[in-house]
């Protein structure tokens, strides 16, 4: 859960590389491989179906949303990935879901 927690959390900032006005549900349901109506019972209070990506602006100490973004998500995110597909038992499902977060 704190895999999906970060990426809401990355999300919600603005700071993942996301077609602006994309839904938190259909980016989490596409990257983790299931119906938006399972994320939507698993995570009744996220609001998911409300919350739009918004890309981030530079902030005022003249860093670029691209840098945030690098440094949001770098060593951090690859953990918590690797932590959740050693959840995952099914091996041709981990397969499956580590080639569909590399995209």
């Amino acid at each position: 859960m704190a895999y999906i927690d970060h990426l809401i959390s990355a999300f919600d900032q603005g700071m993942l590389p996301l077609p602006n006005g994309i839904k938190l549900n259909e980016f989490l349901s596409d990257l983790l491989l299931c119906k938006s109506s399972r994320l939507t019972k698993k995570m009744k209070n996220a609001k998911l179906s409300t919350r739009l990506f918004d890309i981030s602006l530079p902030d005022a100490g003249g860093d670029t949303a691209e840098e945030n973004k690098n440094l949001f998500c770098s060593g951090t995110l690859s953990r918590l990935q690797k932590l959740f597909l050693k959840s995952v038992s099914s091996e041709p499902t981990k397969l499956e879901l580590q080639f569909n977060m590399q995209r």
